[in-house]
């Protein structure tokens, strides 16, 4: 009897972020879709966070798990110079005596990591959007996991994903190095295709496709308004009811600025006309060890505004990829800085304006035919993002048939490039 292909995803992180929630069930959705006989194993920095929302059984650690997140500076170059002798001697394994790489791990996460590696036929990202400037820390690690899969034999996939921007001229080379040696890497916008050119991929090794989350299953109607009510929403009230998604991160290279009080200030101009409720969506909760900074930027505006808005804001849990589309797709618009929270909104069929605290929120929203409602950061002014929700209310209709139908055409090429990944990787 034939044994089943494995896959393994090697980098999913913690459901306390929904856009890695996205990631995991999103790209889980696509590879049975693929493979439907395929057997799927998930390394995640956080497993246990996924136990609330994707139920993939068997989820362990990767091999970064134990990445010191405090402690003393002490504590992290020993970490450091522990891992690094750890991928030194790995390299020289996978070049010379090519020996199972978990033989030369000691017992714990990265021995376990290693195996599955061994084990798997497809190796596969989904990370999103660690090949960038802004992960140079890690960059060098995930690069190793990689070329090691890679120099095993295995098929290496990234999954639709942001690449660059990468300007250290010692990233560009290290990442053009390992991307060359994997079988497939997949932009999810038009700059990171032209990034991926750059670095001096081509053909069928460098593609284009969208971003995994598009096809993201969504929750019934009746759960997402469970949950609102919950929060003390009733939709029943005559408002217009707006979702709110603000992050305190903004990329490295995009101007810096205190983007939070023009907000503010467009909540309340638009308050002056428009009975609002506004409901905060952290997209970065602080459950499993995550910070805080984007539930304190939510409350940051909630503070500015609450003396003539009726705000709410979800509790500090995690709230699963399929309910919180649900969710947004309730809302009349939304207004958002994160990626997969503006994914999910606008294939829910809602008016979304991005304010692009990321170069990849433009490339997305050019994708679907929204960039009139997509504000880089450096642009951004009250005026214009007033501007941007009187669209959304008075052309909210033609809005939603537009985002109706670009979500059945950029399925089709989703699900259409999956057919051709077949053939790419030849199983």
């Amino acid at each position: 009897m034939k044994s089943k292909k494995k896959a393994l995803f090697i980098d999913a992180y913690s459901s306390s972020h929904v856009g890695n929630d996205v990631l995991l069930d999103s790209s889980a959705q696509l590879l049975y879709r693929i493979w439907p006989e395929i057997e799927l194993h998930v390394q995640a920095q956080v497993p246990e966070s996924f136990g609330e929302t994707v139920k993939i059984p068997g989820i362990t650690k990767t091999m970064l798990s134990d990445i010191p997140q405090g402690g003393s500076t002490i504590s992290k170059i020993f970490w450091l110079l522990r891992i690094t002798v750890f991928m030194l001697v790995q390299c020289l394994n996978a070049v010379t005596f090519k020996l199972p790489p978990h033989w030369l791990a000691l017992p714990g996460i990265r021995r376990n990591a290693m195996k599955d590696i061994h084990n798997a036929d497809l190796v596969i990202s989904i990370g999103g959007e660690m090949i960038n400037d802004s992960f140079r820390k890690t960059l060098p690690m995930y690069m190793f996991m990689f070329w090691l899969a890679s120099r095993f034999g295995k098929k290496v996939i990234i999954f639709p994903q942001s690449i660059g921007p990468l300007r250290r001229r010692w990233a560009r080379w290290l990442v053009a190095k390992v991307l060359s040696r994997c079988t497939v890497v997949i932009a999810r916008d038009k700059p990171s295709h032209d990034e991926l050119l750059s670095l001096g991929l081509s053909g069928a090794q460098a593609c284009f496709c969208p971003d995994v989350g598009v096809a993201q299953p969504q929750a019934s109607r009746e759960e997402a308004e469970q949950a609102l009510r919950e929060l003390g929403v009733n939709l029943d009230d005559k408002k217009v009811w707006i979702g709110v998604i603000v992050s305190s991160w903004v990329e490295e290279g995009i101007a810096s600025r205190n983007y939070l009080d023009v907000l503010a200030d467009s909540l309340l101009e638009m308050a002056e006309q428009n009975d609002l409720g506004v409901v905060f969506m952290p997209a970065n909760m602080p459950v499993y060890g995550n910070d805080s900074s984007d539930y304190d930027a939510a409350k940051r505006v909630i503070s500015a505004v609450e003396c003539k808005v009726a705000c709410y804001i979800l509790k500090p849990a995690v709230y699963s990829a399929r309910r919180y589309k649900a969710m947004t797709a309730r809302m009349d618009m939304v207004i958002s800085t994160r990626m997969h929270a503006s994914i999910l909104s606008t294939m829910a069929g809602t008016p979304t304006i991005t304010i692009n605290t990321q170069r990849k929120l433009l490339g997305y929203m050019s994708n679907i035919g929204q960039a009139d409602l997509s504000i880089d950061i450096a642009d951004l002014t009250a005026e214009k993002l007033v501007g941007c929700q009187k669209r959304c209310i008075n052309d909210a209709e033609a809005i939603r048939q537009q985002l109706f139908d670009v979500r059945d055409s950029i399925e089709e090429q989703l699900f259409k490039f999956g057919e051709e990944l077949k053939s790419i990787t030849g199983k």
